[in-house]
């Protein structure tokens, strides 16, 4: 990918439980706020008093679920072996290049990160590279009177990578440095160049230094044409933003950013801690400012790390077939936590939904992924133990294009409001898209498409995280309001000649499909002047037409990169954000969203997530369709499964395999799951 690909359909997160779905990249590459980035003069942080290193606690035992009728008798097949039968490929095994679940669930096995998640909590974060979670209350994070940012984490001593070397202070600078001045098209890095220097790209941060040097717009300079010496100075900043301090980091930023925790936390493949002495062996960049350059914005495979990877998380790679897509990972032995449970994991890229559900049926796959709609052949299988019920930080919906490519788009007909088409402003007046929200029927999308599992989304913000609100008003089904609206549309012009346009889906998604039917049908019975036509598209081409606009409505989602509620209403709603800006909604929430992420005081944030969430609905700049929950097939064989929607895909560090194999029961029922055996 040469540009940064700002919009990706996410629908298939309702239709395929456990799909390793590909991430929404970066966003456009203005920065949030837009101001050049300067050193700030920081005062020396004090360093605490250093406690002993805290350990993260240990999986518990799971209490006993309700038992099936017949005990398992064995043999358990390979029973230090985990296989999983899924579908997805893995993109990378470069952390910092990955921005795709698939290849995030590995680096989440073999990495490790500062911090982690504790247990299946969203909001807890326990120690992990690191040896406290910084906080105002321990001293780790000093609030400047600049208004800048500096958070230290002391770091665990004597660990090791796979390959023997000692993890050091200067691994995880590196690391961050890597991430950001790597930069690759597409890709994780503006999640942490946007915290730490206030730039969504590092181009933008070298051509805002290229601009103070020689008095030009940086909107002007080429990237590829600044000098040497801005090249130097802009990863001269990049080092300041994180430095090492004796056997400290400190992260130096230029403003509060509330989410920081979740940037740098397990699950974020981009902020996975390599080793800097093997990374260069390997011929990825030397740490030198003179050189980063040439390691900007690589190409795939060409990526000296593509294909390696050396950690020091609980599994080592072993062998990834490349033609045929499976992957497996052996213990790591010598594991600073302890070595796992299970000896070996393989993972098998397997297409064919008949055979992964006889793969689960004989016991040779000990978890599947299973597509919605052929729950119902697995469901009562022997053997085989449902998990079910895990709310997923993912959000569908239907978005409206306000100000839609006309030229040469067969979505829009005529391209005029006489009943053969939709001019390209069709979704710019409000009635027309209240209208589409009030003939959409939520229930019968829920209960058709997604089996009933699933929650009506309450708008840009799904239940989970915080600032959620459950008040929020949604519409409803309601065909007379509907009528009310359109005969208001347009000076009435829409109710008196009708229009014409057509709704493209990715194929195979049920969902899209099935919600697309829904609103052609009530249309249709409102005004047979109406007339919405589908047509399902492979992945490329639905991608490629969203991007450059000639999409006039369509079905997508958004799975978070990070948990909070800005990574929710910016994508959504900002006008730089990925999907707002495919909308057209322009800079009416701007100023808002900014402010919302700038604030520290949660009862003040609170108040205006809510006032977005409410201008969301009172603006209906889209139809706000489900929040998916999810299903886990495996064998009863496999024991302590416990679940965490901030994971890139699944845990198998506190997995085994036993006969009186239970899921952690203490989790899932914390997270109100549903469990069932056969």
């Amino acid at each position: 990918m040469s540009d940064k690909i700002w919009i990706v359909v996410l629908a298939l997160v309702a239709l395929v439980i456990g799909l390793l779905v590909l991430k929404p990249a970066a966003p456009p590459t203005t920065p949030e706020q837009p101001t050049p980035v300067e050193k700030p003069a920081q005062p020396p942080v004090e360093k605490p008093k250093e406690p002993e290193p805290e350990t993260p606690k240990p999986i518990e035992q799971p209490k006993s679920p309700q038992q099936p009728s017949q005990p398992l008798t064995g043999p358990i097949k390979n029973p230090d072996t985990l296989i999983v039968a899924d579908l997805s490929d893995i993109d990378t095994l470069d952390p910092h290049f990955a921005y795709d679940t698939s290849s995030g669930e590995i680096a989440f096995h073999v990495y490790d990160n500062l911090i982690m998640y504790d247990g299946p909590s969203t909001e807890k974060f326990l120690p992990m590279l690191a040896t406290q979670v910084p906080s105002l209350d321990n001293g780790l994070i000093a609030e400047n009177a600049d208004g800048s940012v500096v958070i230290r984490f002391p770091l665990r001593q004597g660990v090791k990578f796979h390959n023997g070397n000692s993890f050091t202070a200067e691994d995880v600078a590196y690391s961050f440095h890597r991430v950001m001045l790597m930069d690759r098209s597409g890709g994780p890095s503006w999640l942490v160049l946007s915290p730490l220097l206030n730039v969504n790209t590092i181009a933008d941060l070298a051509k805002q230094i290229e601009a103070q040097r020689t008095g030009k717009k940086a909107d002007e300079i080429d990237f590829n044409a600044v000098s040497a010496e801005t090249l130097v100075a802009t990863c001269e900043q990049v080092e300041q933003a994180v430095r090492v301090v004796g056997n400290d980091v400190e992260f130096h930023l230029p403003k509060p950013f509330p989410p920081f925790m979740a940037i740098v936390a397990q699950s974020a493949s981009w902020a996975s801690i390599i080793d800097q002495q093997w990374a260069t062996e390997q011929g990825a960049w030397d740490g030198s400012c003179n050189t980063w350059k040439a390691h900007y914005d690589p190409q795939k495979e060409n990526d000296p790390i593509y294909a390696k990877m050396n950690g020091t998380g609980p599994f080592m790679l072993e062998k990834w077939d490349h033609a045929t897509g499976d992957i497996s990972l052996i213990r790591n032995d010598n594991y600073w936590r302890g070595p796992a449970k299970l000896a070996r994991i393989v993972i098998k890229k397997v297409n064919e939904f008949s055979t992964r559900k006889l793969m689960l049926q004989n016991g040779d796959a000990d978890i599947a992924t299973i597509n919605r709609k052929f729950v119902d052949q697995v469901d009562g299988t022997p053997g085989v133990r449902l998990i079910k019920g895990q709310l997923r930080m993912s959000l569908s919906f239907i978005l409206f294009n306000q100000k839609i490519t006309a030229e040469g788009n067969q979505y829009i007909g005529s391209g005029q409001l006489d009943g053969q088409g939709i001019p390209p402003d069709f979704f710019s007046d409000i009635d027309v898209r209240k209208g589409f929200n009030d003939a959409f029927d939520w229930e019968t999308l829920i209960r058709e498409a997604i089996k009933n599992e699933a929650e009506k989304a309450r708008g840009p913000i799904p239940r989970g995280v915080q600032f959620f609100n459950s008040e929020n008003p949604v519409y409803q089904l309601d065909l007379k309001k509907a009528e009310e609206h359109f005969k208001q549309a347009w000076g009435g012009q829409v109710w008196k000649t009708g229009f014409k346009l057509t709704a493209p889906y990715l194929v195979d998604d049920q969902a899209s499909k099935t919600a697309f039917e829904i609103l052609k049908r009530n249309l249709q019975r409102l005004n047979p002047k109406f007339e919405l036509e589908t047509v399902n598209l492979e992945w490329s081409a639905l991608l490629s037409r969203s991007v450059d606009g000639t999409l006039p409505v369509y079905s997508a989602a958004w799975l978070e990169d990070y948990h909070d509620a800005h990574n929710w209403v910016f994508p959504i709603m900002h006008s730089q954000g990925n999907y707002a800006t495919s909308m057209n909604l322009g800079t009416n929430y701007d100023a808002l969203i900014n402010q919302g992420i700038n604030e520290l005081n949660p009862e003040k944030r609170q108040e205006i997530y809510y006032e977005l969430q409410k201008l969301a609905y009172e603006d209906a700049i889209a139809i706000f369709t489900d929040q998916p929950l999810g299903r886990h097939y495996q064998q009863r064989w496999v024991d302590g499964y416990y679940f965490n929607p901030i994971w890139p895909a699944r845990n198998f560090y506190p997995l085994s395999k036993r006969l009186d194999a239970k899921p952690n029961m203490e989790y899932v029922n914390q997270l109100g799951l549903v469990v069932q055996e056969w």
